[in-house]
């Protein structure tokens, strides 16, 4: 059986059929990973700065921008280390800052990376795929229950790693969601930089009961030695190396990682700088993380990923062209 069961209705909404290309013309949605890095060399588990922080920082310049954007928030630590009780106060904390101070343009929805959430099960592997469909439906519920408990609307929801089970849309449907963002690779890519070309048919669909907005996908020539098909984002893009892919797209949903702002990693894909980038990245952590953590003190860095991120958003994003999932 192949892994998405059930017919694929590729049928795009009426809103995103053809039309005059123009910035007010494009569906954009985007939408931010908000959870811990788990990258060996950037790991930490201060929860101020590897999660508040770069939520806060985020949700502030996009509100004041008046850009409308999705906040998939990570339920689980992500890590054994970190403590559950320790992780839902911070949890806590954001939501309820975000329903008094960014609602009108921050939409916060459940994220499952899936390791350490309070289920005995749940110690050993951190992606939603690796786990029966029973107990996927009863993250999912516990996720949707945690959220709306403490006021948020939740309609829908982001598998950690975009890593999708056989059951992943069944599974949704039997936890309540209406709608799912995750990347399908077993679909056209959306952008592929290897034959230069895009899909006009990338949009919205339906399987089964959930409405997808599928995450922009880019098929290219890998750093890694390989071809890869990744998602759209300034995590792995300089906006001027994709432009021309950009301004042909008529929709697109868009993925950044809120620990990109604070907390740099070895830089993939399409960036000038990638070798210095990467080589300034080890030597903070190695040399200055060793030096500096004996005092205590916390280790955070203007990124290149930040900067992407401000100069994607000054040339892409705007409050007219961008809306929330589901929208």
């Amino acid at each position: 059986m192949p892994p998405f069961s059930g017919q694929l209705c590729c049928t795009i909404l009426g809103k995103f059929a053809l039309r005059p290309r123009g910035e007010a013309d494009m569906d954009i949605f985007f939408s931010v990973d908000v959870e811990i890095t788990d990258h060996r060399l950037s790991y930490s588990e201060n929860l101020d700065t590897n999660l508040l922080l770069p939520y806060v920082k985020l949700a502030e310049y996009l509100a004041q921008n008046e850009i409308k954007s999705t906040f998939y928030l990570s339920i689980a630590p992500k890590a054994l280390g970190i403590r559950w009780d320790d992780y839902q106060r911070c949890l806590k904390q954001i939501i309820r800052i975000n329903q008094s101070v960014y609602s009108d343009y921050i939409r916060l929805q459940p994220h499952l990376h899936c390791l350490n959430l309070p289920f005995e099960y749940a110690k050993q592997s951190d992606f939603f795929l690796d786990y029966e469909p029973k107990q996927q439906v009863e993250m999912l519920k516990f996720s949707k229950h945690f959220m709306e408990d403490l006021g948020v609307e939740v309609d829908s929801f982001r598998p950690g790693g975009f890593k999708n089970s056989p059951t992943y849309y069944e599974s949704l449907e039997e936890a309540g969601f209406t709608y799912s963002s995750t990347m399908r690779k077993d679909l056209k890519p959306a952008m592929d930089l290897v034959n230069k070309k895009v899909d006009k048919q990338h949009g919205v669909f339906k399987e089964g009961g959930i409405t997808e907005y599928p995450v922009t996908s880019v098929f290219l020539n890998s750093v890694k030695g390989n071809e890869d098909t990744i998602n759209l984002s300034p995590d792995f893009f300089e906006y001027e190396a994709i432009e021309t892919y950009l301004k042909q797209m008529e929709f697109m949903v868009i993925n950044f990682h809120s620990f990109s702002l604070c907390h740099g990693r070895p830089v993939r894909e399409l960036f000038q700088s990638r070798r210095k980038e990467t080589l300034k990245h080890v030597i903070r952590e190695f040399i200055l993380k060793k030096i500096s953590k004996p005092f205590d003190v916390e280790l955070m860095t203007n990124t290149i990923y930040e900067r992407q991120f401000y100069n994607w958003s000054e040339k892409l994003l705007k409050p007219n062209n961008c809306k929330w999932i589901g929208e």
